[in-house]
């Protein structure tokens, strides 16, 4: 399995980047999108790390966020085949206090999408984890502007061993405590956001680290991981945990 960044939003001297995220996965003979960041710059990182966009067999939307789903339009109109999951949810209207940060209202993903309402295993290797709620204060969804519970947010998970989060917005202690219920095993290696950011995620990080570290699994992190979180993070978990570049490739 080769799982190769194509958006982040560190700089990167080779590769554009954005605040976005974007994973190309090779696994079992399949090609995998894992979300399209915010718009079509990662088309250009995979043609420029010769990764065919058009050959991709199933594309993720790990949540209705528009750093997740921007480059969605563009894909649809390169790849007319492939399978796409995201969560109902994703549709409704996301906001970060006031501003609008979900999908584009104008998409029309009626015909392309499979809508899911609860986890799904997709075949033998692939399962897609779903049904955390974790509302987080400034993010809202729907017309109303209700606290967003974070239904539309889910995990891919590879072989039963691999977990690939988008933002971890359920916590990613959260999310790899569901794994463990369901597979009876923590995973072996963890990759995606780990969503810290604000000043109360930083006090938090650390006990996070300890509790991370204790599953025994690695962990690649990047996108809404901050630099400080990570700074604090990485001398507890020290081999365990490595941030993920745009370009860059991790082999298991």
């Amino acid at each position: 399995m080769k799982i190769t960044t194509l958006m982040d939003d560190q700089p990167s001297s080779l590769f554009k980047n954005e605040h976005g995220l974007s994973f190309y996965i090779q696994a079992h003979n399949t090609n995998i999108l894992f979300d399209t960041g915010a718009s079509s710059l990662y088309l250009e990182n995979a043609r420029k790390l010769s990764l065919p966009i058009e050959e991709v067999d199933t594309l993720i939307i790990s949540h209705g966020h528009y750093d997740h789903t921007g480059g969605l339009s563009d894909f649809l109109k390169i790849n007319k085949s492939a399978k796409i999951y995201m969560q109902k949810d994703a549709l409704l209207p996301h906001y970060h206090d006031e501003k609008y940060i979900g999908i584009d209202p104008t998409l029309d993903l009626s015909s392309r999408v499979t809508f899911l309402s609860s986890s799904k295993k997709i075949n033998d290797h692939l399962y897609l984890l779903s049904e955390l709620s974790y509302p987080q204060d400034g993010m809202y969804e729907g017309e109303d502007h209700h606290l967003d519970p974070f239904l539309h947010e889910q995990s891919l998970i590879i072989d039963e061993e691999i977990l690939i989060a988008g933002c971890a917005h359920n916590g990613i202690m959260h999310i790899i405590n569901a794994f463990h219920d369901h597979f009876h095993h923590y995973p072996r290696l963890v990759i995606g956001g780990f969503h810290l950011r604000s000043k109360k995620d930083l006090e938090g990080c650390e006990e996070l680290a300890y509790a991370l570290k204790k599953t025994k699994a690695t962990f690649y992190t990047g996108h809404c991981t901050s630099d400080e979180a990570y700074k604090k993070m990485k001398p507890i978990m020290n081999d365990q945990l490595h941030r993920f570049h745009i370009g860059e490739s991790i082999n298991h």
